[in-house]
């Protein structure tokens, strides 16, 4: 009997619960219920054609204590760029929606736009347009599209190539320049990488900046989220047949490798040549140079993961007015800045089939810095030669590096720490001019090579790729 009186007041419980609905769930049709909205308007940054966004989203409110029924949600135009994701499911229109009072739906919203054979970007407008209880609400929806020249899978440049600066490029996946062929870039070019996609070089690659009109290689995201974020594209790549190569007033960003080349024997003349260019927020290494022939001058590399810089298996370099700086700005570091050898890599003695091949090294007027104790590695196989003609750099080292380089360098070794005036702004900043007060002003030497319209040097010439200039502080 007590089992049975129990479970009368526990039915009884249940049914007066849902005698009558609670009150956030019953509908109103006052037409002062209308829906309020976490954001007035949805805005992309520049989109190329055809290629889809990130998602972005919004909430449409319910404020009312009493529940609405939304009679529609849907695209101003069904058929433009934009498209929605409503519970779950892409959609340009739903009917009927139940919203209780005080709760809230969430709307995703991607853009793919239009192509429309235009050079300039154009804008991209729609709507998704709200109808409850009589009342027709609205959020914008806001892009830039832009056309660009899309370059497929596998494409291959065969002969001589320009890519003129009229539209960006996209590189969708990878591409190749063929052995005897030449890809020249115009100044002002921008050329963009998909996720992960790359470039081989078996021929030549010429981009041709200038000082008013760079040439940009970075990955396909132009988002605020994506600016600084590095790994987006894999990177440059020069094959042994690649050769006289040149890269001038460049800005190469958010990779994983920036330029990474590599030759069979050392070339008589450079297999690349890097003026005026800045390399930053690499994954992997700024420039890995193997073997090679290389000349890098006014040049910036940032923020990298592993290295800067690596030269290794030997080969001639000449290095003037550069800065390498590696601070570890959104990751941690633990190689230093810069890598120097005549073999390819530290451990060499367990495999006799390593190769190792003379170094011959000059640098001119450097800075080799970040924040740690040592900057720079030099491994030695002490069968080959690795010769350093070093005049005027400043190292971030040890002494025992002093001793290597002899006593004719700049050289202020660990007194100098990050707290010290060798740069104006901060390193998160990744601006590298130089301190009004820096030890590095006035204390280089006159070069030939290290002569750059962009970044004139006087008769006392800073150290490091950018002239300390009054207008700077």
């Amino acid at each position: 009997m007590r089992y049975i009186t129990k479970t009368f007041f526990a039915l009884a419980a249940f049914a007066a619960l849902f005698a009558c609905d609670p009150e956030n769930e019953e509908i109103t049709t006052d037409e002062s219920a209308m829906l309020t909205f976490s954001a007035d308007s949805v805005i992309f940054d520049t989109l190329f054609t055809e290629v889809k966004s990130i998602t972005k989203r919004f909430r449409a409110i319910n404020t009312s204590n009493k529940a609405v029924n939304i009679s529609s949600i849907s695209l101003g135009n069904p058929t433009g760029s934009y498209s929605l994701v409503i519970n779950g499911a892409k959609t340009d229109r739903v009917e009927d929606i139940f919203l209780r009072g005080n709760d809230s739906l969430l709307v995703l919203v991607e853009a793919t736009v239009n192509p429309q054979d235009k050079d300039l970007p154009f804008l991209v407008q729609d709507s998704v347009v709200f109808e409850t209880n009589g009342n027709v609400q609205d959020v914008k929806l806001v892009a830039w599209g832009q056309d660009a020249f899309f370059h497929s899978k596998g494409e291959v440049i065969e002969g001589e190539t320009t890519w003129t600066s009229n539209r960006p490029h996209v590189v969708t996946d990878s591409l190749f320049i063929a052995e005897n062929a030449i890809l020249n870039i115009e100044a002002g070019s921008q050329i963009y990488f998909n996720n992960n996609a790359y470039a081989i070089v078996f021929g030549s690659l010429h981009i041709n900046g200038t000082c008013e009109d760079t040439v940009r290689l970075e990955g396909i995201r132009r988002e605020e989220d994506y600016l600084d974020v590095a790994g987006q594209w894999d990177g440059l790549y020069f094959a042994p047949s690649s050769h006289d190569n040149t890269i001038n007033n460049a800005t190469i960003r958010n990779g994983g490798s920036g330029i990474y080349l590599w030759s069979e024997e050392v070339p008589a003349t450079p297999a690349i040549t890097i003026n005026n260019t800045l390399i930053e927020n690499m994954s992997s290494t700024g420039i890995f140079l193997i073997g090679t022939n290389a000349e890098i001058s006014n040049t910036i590399v940032n923020n990298c993961l592993s290295y800067t810089l690596a030269l290794t298996s030997g080969g001639t370099y000449r290095l003037t007015h550069n800065t390498f700086a590696n601070f570890g700005i959104d990751f941690v570091r633990e190689l230093p800045a810069v890598s120097i050898s005549n073999v390819y890599v530290p451990g060499w003695e367990d495999d006799p089939t390593m190769r190792l091949d003379d170094l011959n090294l000059t640098l001119t007027n450097n800075i080799f810095w970040g924040n740690l104790l040592d900057e720079i590695l030099i491994v030695e196989a002490t069968d080959k030669q690795l010769a350093i003609n070093s005049q005027k750099n400043v190292f971030r080292s040890t002494e025992s590096l002093v001793e290597k380089l002899g006593t004719d360098n700049l050289y202020y070794g660990n007194q100098i720490t990050d707290q010290d005036s060798l740069f104006a702004s901060s390193p998160s900043d990744q601006r590298f001019e130089l301190n009004k007060n820096s030890p590095a002003r006035d204390a280089g030497i006159v070069t030939e090579n290290g002569a750059s319209p962009c970044t004139p040097h006087d008769n006392m010439p800073d150290i490091g790729a950018i002239e300390w200039v009054e207008a700077q502080e």
